[in-house]
């Protein structure tokens, strides 16, 4: 159990929780220092203390599913760590993510590897919940 892990709190015990669980989020992440915009969809579910889930990332028509696992420290937080689910595609590292006040839109940063370009990611993502598309 990472450091972090040891803080998160029981995502059972906030009420809004399943304004996060019961759908889909659609989006876009911004990569510095490359000049595309990534299309993302990802949902999210609650197992014990963490939240977990994946990510579809299509990357210029590629679709790229990881494997997300996280929690919540302190509200209006989420970390995640993330890993490609292809065990020949080495992607990897952490997601911060704000809630915002509405719980329909979460703002955050990519820190991680990307295999396939042997590149540093540094990223901004951009969800909206994507209401009627349950999980």
């Amino acid at each position: 159990m990472s450091i972090i892990e040891r803080k998160f709190i029981n995502p059972k015990t906030i009420s809004e929780i399943e304004n996060l669980t019961d759908c889909n989020w659609k989006g876009i992440a911004i990569p510095d220092k490359l000049d595309i915009k990534v299309e993302i969809e990802c949902s999210f579910k609650v197992i014990d203390r963490k939240l977990v889930g994946f990510m579809d990332v299509n990357d210029e028509g590629e679709v790229l599913r990881i494997d997300l696992e996280g929690g919540i420290i302190k509200l209006p937080f989420i970390i995640f760590d993330y890993c490609s689910t292809n065990p020949e595609i080495i992607n990897y590292g952490r997601i911060m993510y704000r809630i915002n006040n509405n719980w329909d839109r979460l703002e955050g940063k990519v820190v991680g590897y990307s295999g396939e370009r042997d590149f540093f990611v540094n990223a901004t993502h951009d969800l909206k919940k994507n209401i009627g598309n349950g999980k």
